[in-house]
């Protein structure tokens, strides 16, 4: 019925998803014996558009001038580096960040916590940002706007596309393309697909593995390639 109205197979596919994490709480709570679950319609694969690498570069280079550049370039710096969801990242306290033992702490889907560790790199950019902000703002968020306030999705959507603007960036951006470009790194400099579902917060390997669509057969070969233990008899 949804694709005689007109809804692709992935549409579909997220009702099916919130259907079948019901079924798996009704098994979990006992309500009924077996597991049910409403098979997955078959999706044509996208490949993922990803930033070129003088477009990362660019971003990583670009130096902010107002407070409210800097404000935005740190989260932008901070999804590339973690992999955060955005609305996970404007949640994101400071007292949840350690910036000795370079790891912070996120609430997730379903309340589910999870650490996650970050670059030097990025813990420079945190730490002149947070010293910025100073222990008298009104919010303990690590990013807020000038009055104090939690930021919105679509003004952060706004803030990040003119700062990759300025940067040089023409590509059309949006806060998750920044995660799939983490996803995209980490696999192809050798990360395994368990840690990288783990870091994203991922309930299944499989959601995980939409991420690999933005590669081809070349990337994985080549990460195949450095991790085989074969090579420690060269």
């Amino acid at each position: 019925m949804m694709r005689e109205r007109g809804l692709t197979p992935g549409g579909c596919n997220m009702y099916i998803r919130t259907v079948n994490n019901y079924l798996s709480w009704l098994r979990e709570e006992g309500h009924i014996d077996q597991r049910l679950t409403v098979k997955l319609l078959r999706a044509p694969l996208h490949l993922l558009t990803l930033l070129s690498v003088a477009d990362v570069r660019a971003i990583v280079r670009y130096r902010p001038g107002s407070a409210a550049e800097r404000r935005t370039w740190t989260l932008i710096l901070l999804l590339l580096d973690t992999g955060l969801r955005i609305d996970e990242a404007l949640k994101l306290e400071r007292r949840r960040v350690n910036l000795d033992n370079l790891v912070l702490a996120v609430l997730g889907k379903g309340g589910k916590e999870r650490q996650i560790p970050f670059s030097l790199e990025l813990r420079k950019v945190l730490y002149r940002w947070m010293r910025a902000l100073g222990d008298s703002a009104p919010c303990q968020l690590v990013f807020i706007s000038r009055s104090g306030l939690a930021l919105s999705y679509r003004n952060v959507t706004r803030d990040i596309q003119r700062v990759c603007r300025h940067a040089g960036v023409a590509s059309h951006v949006h806060p998750h393309l920044f995660r799939h470009q983490f996803a995209a790194t980490y696999i192809r400099q050798g990360g395994d697909i368990y840690r990288l579902s783990r870091l994203l917060g991922h309930s299944a390997i499989t959601t995980t593995q939409i991420y690999l669509r933005s590669m081809g057969v070349e990337d994985l070969r080549a990460g195949r390639e450095r991790l085989t233990p074969l090579r420690l008899g060269e």
